[in-house]
């Protein structure tokens, strides 16, 4: 858990508030890992933060890029359809 939450991030907390916040998803999961929305939630939350904290230019290219690969993963499913059997 501590691998996955380490993202390079200053965490609130430092150090211990990371070990805080694993110990919590664990107690929160009893140890079972199919208990997994809490650990989509804190990527979310993490993910969110990270990108708050862009700038707005850089926010603009990380839209472009999203809508880029979307526009591809879209296209090449037509492509996949439409060429010759």
């Amino acid at each position: 858990m501590q691998s996955f939450l380490r993202v390079g991030i200053p965490m609130l907390g430092g150090e211990k508030g990371l070990v805080k916040l694993c110990r919590h998803i664990y107690l929160r999961t009893a140890g079972n890992p199919r208990a997994t929305w809490i650990v989509v939630l804190t990527a979310a939350l993490v993910l969110a933060v990270c990108y708050l904290a862009l700038s707005f230019h850089e926010r603009t290219l990380y839209l472009l890029a999203g809508f880029t690969y979307a526009l591809g993963f879209l296209l090449r499913e037509f492509f996949h359809r439409w060429r010759r059997k």
